[in-house]
């Protein structure tokens, strides 16, 4: 009994949808669509990817800048240069000091500390999956790492899909390779005059139509 696949689809709150068949894989994002041959399924992978709102650089830029309005607000908030205020303006004068040499150090001991709080605090986290493809045209998309159930669900099917594909070509192949070893027996029994011409005709293209 020949297996079926049964076609599905994949909606993502971020707008992605996927819709697989036995022939392709649609991803469709806005108005733009790619799709992937089904006979080219090669992996699936996920990894976590991260979107970095700030540089290094970028951060030590706004660091002073946020800083002095601060400084400012504060300041008018106590209408004048109050004792508070000039306290507040070292202390934020202190901190803008500390970060540029931290900055520095982390620069010549490539410490990577400064990416590490961006990583933390200020980006964003996604899922990035890949679909892969053998001529390395691949599928890429982004999901909110909340959905990680449905990416493994998706995952899940598109292995049932490659599984599906090269079941399909093995039973191709071996009822191939089947029909050429009888259309060779016929062959033989026509040359040694068992069976006429039109009689191995007649099989021949029975077997061909299989």
């Amino acid at each position: 009994m020949k297996k079926i696949f049964k076609p599905k689809k994949y909606h993502f709150e971020n707008g992605i949808e996927i819709d697989i068949n036995e022939h392709k894989i649609t991803i469709s994002e806005d108005k733009d669509k790619k799709t992937l041959n089904s006979e080219n399924i090669d992996n699936f992978s996920q990894r976590e990817y991260f979107k970095d709102l700030l540089t290094p650089g970028g951060l030590m830029f706004w660091t002073p800048v946020v800083s002095g309005v601060f400084v400012i607000l504060v300041e008018m908030i106590f209408g004048g240069w109050s004792t508070f205020s000039w306290g507040f303006f070292l202390v934020m004068l202190l901190i803008n000091i500390l970060a540029f040499i931290v900055l520095i150090i982390d620069a010549l001991l490539e410490l990577n500390l400064f990416r590490m709080f961006i990583r933390k605090f200020l980006s964003t986290e996604s899922i990035r999956v890949t679909i892969g493809n053998k001529s390395g045209n691949n599928l890429d998309f982004l999901v909110y790492p909340e959905e990680q159930t449905k990416v493994l669900q998706l995952e899940k099917t598109v292995e049932e899909l490659r599984k599906y594909k090269n079941g399909t070509h093995q039973s191709t192949n071996n009822n191939t390779t089947s029909s050429l070893d009888e259309l060779e027996k016929l062959a033989n029994l026509r040359d040694k005059g068992i069976i006429t011409e039109d009689e191995f005709n007649t099989k021949k293209k029975s077997l061909l139509e299989l």
